[in-house]
């Protein structure tokens, strides 16, 4: 008995060893890769004609990180297969593509390889694009977590066909007031002017060039919150008005506040309603990279006009002086829609004469800022949604299709 007791606690005392050996051996070992293998295209050999084509289909062997890791890849591309950053002296003598991909199967865009090429290349006509094949150099750049370094792949050669593509920058994310202060909860560009009032452009900022994500602002005299006189702010993706993009109150239901503000995106909740809880003139301000929402009350008034007009080559001029109307209860939103037939050019004037107006000195459409008394803004053909804030004197002209 004493022999099979003794044998017992001495067991006892082996098994903790042989399960904490087991565990280590079952355990991940995190291992740095220092590469992984971009596979070369069966059509490398070929020409990928990249006005026609639709796509590029790259595949990849996925990182050794040493365990099953989500993995996110980026597109490079060099013009001559070197891989050297930006300096305060020398620009980078590569790109990268906006696009990232969660497959090791990746199919890129051949419209945003052209950009990249037109962009390394310098071109700034259709006479800068050769007539003939060239080469690049494609690599992908693998990120697994925030808390492991970036790894790059071996680099490919490619031959295409590029064209020239005329590049733009991002047209701004526009933030839209929406709700029962304004009139209604309706989301398509139709809808804009009528139950969707477009914050105003910020003075002297510059919006990424790549998504026109960036600063907006909104002044108007707002009642205190009631149970039907609050709204939310809905942003934009992609270029579409989308609530996964949305400022609300930060908690459920219908009655309006301005405290306790939280930024929800990508959400399918149901955030309270904003407003304010004394009624006054206000502005709002919205940073959609920092995502910070703020309600200033103002002391005075900003300065209002009896009506505003849109008139252009469209309209003969004063002949034909189109007359906005203020959007919903506002007192500084205004919009009108309109229908240009030709390339032409537009101002915005108060109250039917020509002591206050507004242009635009750089000629720019069809979203900006309005210099008083500046020069024609140029417009393209199209029926339009137009709005104006006479207070910042930000416009916009939403194309409907």
């Amino acid at each position: 008995m004493k022999k099979i007791l003794s044998f017992i606690i001495i067991l006892a005392g082996i098994l903790p060893f042989i399960a904490c050996e087991d565990d280590r051996d079952s355990n991940p070992t995190y291992t740095q890769p220092t590469s992984f293998v971009l596979n070369t295209p069966g059509l490398a050999t070929a020409s990928y004609d990249l006005r026609n084509a639709k796509t590029v289909v790259l595949t990849c062997t996925q990182p050794d990180y040493g365990f099953t890791a989500a993995t996110t890849y980026s597109v490079e591309i060099s013009l001559n297969d070197t891989w050297t950053g930006e300096t305060e002296d020398v620009a980078a003598t590569y790109m990268a593509l906006t696009d990232n991909y969660t497959q090791a199967k990746l199919e890129v865009s051949a419209e945003e390889i052209d950009k990249v090429i037109v962009q390394l290349s310098k071109w700034s006509s259709e006479g800068d694009a050769p007539d003939s094949d060239m080469n690049i150099f494609v690599r992908l750049k693998a990120t697994a977590d925030a808390s492991l370094p970036a790894i790059y792949s071996n680099s490919v050669k490619l031959t295409v066909l590029p064209y020239y593509i005329e590049l733009k920058d991002a047209a701004p994310s526009f933030f839209f007031l929406i709700g029962n202060y304004v009139g209604g909860w309706d989301t398509n560009m139709k809808d804009v002017g009528t139950s969707l009032i477009p914050m105003s452009l910020v003075s002297n900022y510059e919006y990424d060039k790549k998504t026109g994500v960036g600063k907006f602002t909104y002044t108007e005299y707002f009642e205190a919150a009631t149970s039907n006189n609050g709204f939310k702010l809905i942003g934009m993706i992609d270029g579409a008005i989308s609530w996964n993009e949305q400022w609300g109150n930060g908690e459920d239901g219908d009655l309006p506040g301005n405290t306790d503000l939280q930024h929800l995106h990508n959400e399918g909740g149901n955030p309270g309603h904003l407003g304010v809880s004394e009624s006054g003139w206000y502005k709002i301000d919205v940073d959609d990279v920092a995502k910070t929402l703020a309600f200033t009350k103002l002391v005075d008034e900003p300065k209002a006009y009896s009506s505003i007009q849109l008139l252009g080559d469209f309209s003969g001029w004063e002949e034909n002086a189109v007359d906005m109307i203020n959007i919903a209860n506002t007192t500084h939103s205004w919009t009108a829609t309109v229908t240009f037939d030709t390339e032409g050019t537009v101002k915005f004037r108060a109250n039917a004469g020509w002591d206050t107006n507004w242009g635009n000195n750089d000629g720019k459409f069809p979203f900006a800022l309005g210099d008083p008394g500046g020069d024609n803004i140029p417009v393209q053909p199209g029926t339009y949604i137009v709005t104006f804030n006479d207070i910042e004197g930000s416009y916009a002209f939403f194309i409907q299709e």
